[in-house]
């Protein structure tokens, strides 16, 4: 089964792909990323277990929901071009300034609440240390940022500074701004010890020069491959969770990163359980209850271990929607995923500077549904981005944008 829900993948992004011969239509993502993994996951063979017809099942019918919503939400909308656009949004400039300003200064406290949860650690190693005392020690667990206090804040901030300073780039000003906040966020990130933060860095920038049309398809893959396996080394390294650099370390490591959850996701739905009614989706509401005086369960982000062989505690997309609604919980919340990033990237390839942004921004979430939820999971988070977006397109105007010479000439992935 595994095989076939393989070659459904492939063609399902062929499909996609047909309608506006444009790489980056979301279900093309969507389907070409699950065929990667499915297919990895066949070839890993023995050393995975089997995933159950359901599993299967589950992962063919959120490809074919997602690609539905996607195409509902962008139905009736024309062939984009492929040049780069003439006329975009363009941040105020000192609102720009003012939160690039306000990323630079906080990195200052930051710093200084990160030096003092290393100091409390037991280990050597700086990062380590962070990562113990902030609970980071599970695959995804508690979210490293909790014991930052307030200056957790400025993460997200620091990330939609590079979109805003991305946008602001002309021959006046040039690029240093650009490549300041660029290099901001990245030491929030490295700081909170999170790969999580590191990616979302590498496909904003990825994305914006992909949906700007500034780059092409095929080059933009290559230097996300090249980045990826570049972070995931490194920073495994740093952590401590990559002992050496072997090549069955970081097969280990790919295994477990890459295709375990789909393995526990499929054990999972075997369990006999009853629904939980969104107890796990509504999970930030519920937190928020609590803090306010409501006695209400919170149910904890952090998931049990299984072993697939190696052990993971990551389930997929799916997980939550399965927990809280079943089967049809799970095929819901594909269509609906499809039907955000449709719209999304439709307002995209209008020329929305806001939605080119927001399109980057998602390309997260929607490259790791193989791994983890990270829509509902990581709901403050968009809260944030979605505030400093609009705060930071406050008193937006128009503006010529002026394409490079190397901007992209073709849709194809391959192409001159």
């Amino acid at each position: 089964m595994g095989v076939v829900a393989s070659v459904i993948a492939l063609l399902l992004a062929l499909i996609n792909f047909s309608r506006f011969r444009d790489p980056l239509y979301p279900p093309v993502i969507h389907s070409g990323v699950w065929f990667i993994v499915m297919s990895a996951y066949e070839l890993m063979r023995p050393s995975v277990i089997d995933i159950p017809f359901s599993g299967h099942l589950i992962f063919l019918g959120g490809l074919v929901a997602f690609s539905t919503g996607a195409f509902v939400s962008s139905y009736g909308m024309r062939t984009p071009s492929f040049e780069p656009p003439e006329k975009l949004e363009k941040p105020a400039r000192a609102v720009g300034d003012l939160l690039l300003t306000v990323s630079a200064v906080g990195l200052a406290l930051f710093t200084v609440r990160a030096l003092s949860l290393a100091s409390s650690g037991p280990f050597d190693n700086f990062l380590v240390n962070i990562r113990f005392v902030t609970g980071g020690n599970n695959l995804m667990d508690v979210d490293p940022l909790d014991s930052f206090g307030p200056t957790a804040y400025l993460v997200p901030l620091s990330v939609i500074v590079i979109g805003l300073q991305f946008f602001l780039i002309d021959e006046v000003r040039g690029r240093w701004r650009y490549y300041l906040s660029i290099l901001l966020a990245l030491a929030y990130a490295v700081l909170a010890t999170g790969r999580t933060y590191l990616m979302i860095i590498a496909l904003v920038i990825l994305g914006l020069n992909l949906i700007s049309r500034k780059m092409r398809a095929a080059r933009g893959l290559a230097l996300f491959s090249g980045a990826s396996a570049a972070l995931f080394i490194v920073m495994g390294l740093a952590l401590g969770k990559i002992a050496g650099f072997t090549g069955e370390q970081v097969l280990e490591q790919v295994q477990i990163y890459t295709l375990n959850a789909l393995g526990a996701f499929g054990q999972h739905i075997q369990t006999a359980r009853t629904f939980e009614w969104g107890v796990n989706v509504f999970r930030t509401p519920l937190i928020l209850a609590h803090f306010i005086g409501i006695d209400v369960a919170v149910p904890e982000l952090v998931k049990e271990y299984r072993y697939v062989p190696l052990p993971t505690n990551v389930y997929t997309f799916y997980r939550p929607y399965f927990d809280d609604f079943g089967y049809v919980g799970t095929m819901v919340a594909a269509l609906l995923a499809g039907y955000g990033h449709g719209y999304v990237y439709r307002k995209a390839c209008r020329g929305s500077s806001r939605a080119m942004l927001a399109y980057a921004l998602l390309l997260y979430p929607l490259i790791m549904q193989f791994f983890q939820d990270q829509y509902f999971s990581l709901f403050s988070s968009w809260v944030q981005y979605t505030f400093w977006i609009l705060l930071g397109f406050a008193g937006a105007r128009e503006f010529i944008f002026v394409p490079r010479l190397d901007a992209a000439r073709s849709p194809r992935l391959s192409g001159p």
